[in-house]
């Protein structure tokens, strides 16, 4: 106990906020001024421990590698404390081979260790090597097998370039995917997609709601993706390319996949072939004459290294009603014209709330008139329309609709 000359005990130390929802520092202050110093010490103990488990717990959710050393050290810590697999909620992977010469396969299998013991993993963001990786079969040539015990719910792949046939079996052993990122490529360079499609799914990946992917390359590998995602709402693509080859996607094949999600497909973004490809324009237009519930519509005209027309003058005619975002950049195929065209018929664009649209800086086709940019402005402002019109080379970064409003991915 106490003496009675002793100076009153100073306030204990204020913890970080993250402490606030534990209930531990009420805890102990009822203990000490029902238990004196036995309980006090009692209490710190008590104390510490939530602390250590709190501390433990926020250190290990999110995790992110950036070396072979660290990813071998994260091995062997999970190895030796299986209480751990379970914490660990995000894992991101920077090139591990960055500064190093090592061969890329050699980094899968530290990765896949980690990856299978993870049973709390939901979301996986991986750019393990910075050389060109294929993957073929995911069960030899990428980290995350069939065995992994995750229950992923966000899949981000930044780099590597990925078979349909790979795909399809990581979307199988992942049901509960919700987000899937493709920044290198899907591909059907083995032709598995007709295989795939000759027999009825036996899989619905119901959980899917976006999926985005760089590139998309070969007839079929569009149609394997979305067959299965009757739940679809957000799908951005671009093209290696367009045309009739065996190594191109056939135009037709595109909004033909698409009609697969047109029941619930809301948010559509579409990017120019990164490669040369033939009879690309009015490809916009084709799509959305399938997607009747689409309000969200971002296309990107901006190529490797010149623009691609990918819609037509006609695009603004056809736009669904329920229609309220259109957003575009590097356009070569709609002039401001057409822009003031379609303000003077408000009757067909009754929800529109946003145009975002940046011409192409060449204009080579005289698609931007420098006198229009004021009326179409005073116009959206007349109809409450938020509206950006200018002659710029900024790319477009897609935007996904959230309940907290428009998000950049």
């Amino acid at each position: 106990m106490m003496l009675a000359s002793a100076p009153p005990p100073e306030a204990p130390p204020k913890l970080p906020v993250v402490f606030d929802d534990l209930g531990v520092l009420a805890h102990l202050a009822e203990m000490m001024l029902e238990q004196g110093e036995a309980g006090t010490v009692a209490s710190l103990a008590v104390l510490t421990k939530e602390i250590n488990k709190s501390i433990t717990s926020i250190l290990y959710s999110q995790i992110q590698l950036s070396s072979l050393v660290a990813t071998r050290a994260l091995e062997s810590t999970l190895a030796l404390s299986t209480a751990h697999n379970n914490l660990v909620q995000q894992v991101k992977i920077k090139s591990l081979d960055a500064d190093t010469s090592s061969d890329a396969a050699n980094l899968i299998a530290p990765l896949r260790t980690i990856l299978n013991t993870c049973s709390g993993l939901m979301l996986l963001d991986e750019d393990f090597t910075n050389g060109e990786w294929d993957v073929r079969v995911a069960t030899t040539d990428y980290p995350l097998t069939s065995e992994a015990q995750a229950r992923l719910t966000t899949f981000i792949s930044q780099r590597c370039w990925w078979e349909i046939g790979a795909v399809y079996e990581l979307l199988k052993a992942q049901t509960g995917l919700e987000i899937v990122v493709f920044g290198g490529a899907v591909m059907d360079r083995e032709w598995e997609g007709q295989s795939i499609l000759s027999r009825p799914p036996r899989t619905l990946f119901t959980a899917l709601r976006s999926i985005d992917i760089a590139q998309v390359a070969h007839e079929d590998t569009l149609s394997v993706l979305l067959r299965s995602c009757p739940s679809l709402t957000t799908l951005r693509i671009g093209f290696q390319s367009i045309g009739p080859t065996d190594n191109d996607t056939p135009r037709a094949s595109i909004p033909t996949a698409l009609a697969q999600v047109a029941s619930h497909l809301t948010h559509l973004a579409l990017r120019a072939p990164s490669q040369a490809s033939s009879d690309t324009a009015g490809l916009v237009d084709e799509c959305l004459a399938v997607l009747p519930r689409l309000e969200v519509l971002e296309f990107s005209e901006q190529g490797e290294t010149f623009a691609v027309p990918i819609a037509s003058s006609k695009l603004l005619t056809i736009l669904p009603h329920s229609l309220r975002v259109l957003r575009a950049r590097g356009l070569v195929s709609l002039s401001t014209g057409d822009i003031l065209d379609m303000l003077e018929k408000p009757e067909t664009i009754p929800v529109l709330e946003e145009v975002d649209l940046m011409w192409d800086p060449e204009d080579k086709e005289g698609k931007w008139k420098d006198r229009h940019r004021k009326r179409i402005l005073d116009a959206c402002d007349e109809f409450g329309i938020r509206a950006v019109v200018e002659k710029n080379d900024e790319p477009l970064a897609f935007r996904s609709r959230t309940m907290g409003g428009e998000v950049s991915v």
